[in-house]
């Protein structure tokens, strides 16, 4: 407790709602291939200067 100032929380919560406010689901088709397994996925924009958060690869199960 002492002098110090206090660590304010404020910051930290601005950006995590900033990324709340601006998620958006992604609805896509995998193909599948004779077997399941691991299958590349690369998410882009148009938009310039824009962070992108999705896996890097996504589960698909075996075609019939």
């Amino acid at each position: 407790m002492g002098t110090s100032t206090l660590v304010s929380f404020e910051p930290y919560l601005e950006r995590l709602q900033k990324m709340f406010d601006n998620q958006y689901y992604v609805v896509f088709q995998a193909s599948p291939n004779g077997k399941a397994g691991l299958q590349r996925v690369n998410v882009t924009t148009e938009v310039p200067n824009v962070e992108i958060a999705a896996p890097d690869n996504v589960w698909v199960p075996a075609g019939k």
